[in-house]
């Protein structure tokens, strides 16, 4: 039983010092690494965002408290949950009419402004 728990546990060390000294070269070699935001999710409440009226619009809404409104797009490939499930636009609009104080997630690609998925919870 002893080998079995060591065994792996070597291989997972080996792999972390493997990585490490890989990200270390990339390091040295091209500065310091960097971490870039490339999609991001706002909660807000239902109510606050502004919907598009097809699948290819506008959605409304703002990224943070106080903060002033901002336009994103939506595409055919922006898909729509409610309660974790798959739904349409038509869903996730009737769930925020009936809970507008309930969150909406809406993820987005920062440099584009494209939604990516739009999440209702009821």
């Amino acid at each position: 039983m002893k080998h079995h728990i060591q065994r792996p546990l070597l291989a997972v060390a080996l792999g972390l010092l493997a990585a490490g000294s890989v990200f270390a070269q990339t390091a040295s070699r091209n500065g310091p690494i960097r971490f870039q935001t490339v999609k991001m999710a706002i909660e807000a409440f239902a109510g606050s965002v502004t919907l598009p009226n097809s699948a290819t619009g506008s959605l409304v809404m703002a990224t943070c408290h106080g903060c002033p409104l901002q336009s994103f797009t939506t595409t055919d490939a922006t898909e729509y949950f409610v309660d974790g499930k798959a739904a349409t636009l038509a869903q996730v609009r009737a769930a925020t009419v009936a809970a507008p104080g309930n969150i909406l997630t809406v993820s987005y690609i920062v440099k584009t402004g494209v939604v990516t998925q739009i999440s209702a919870v009821l």
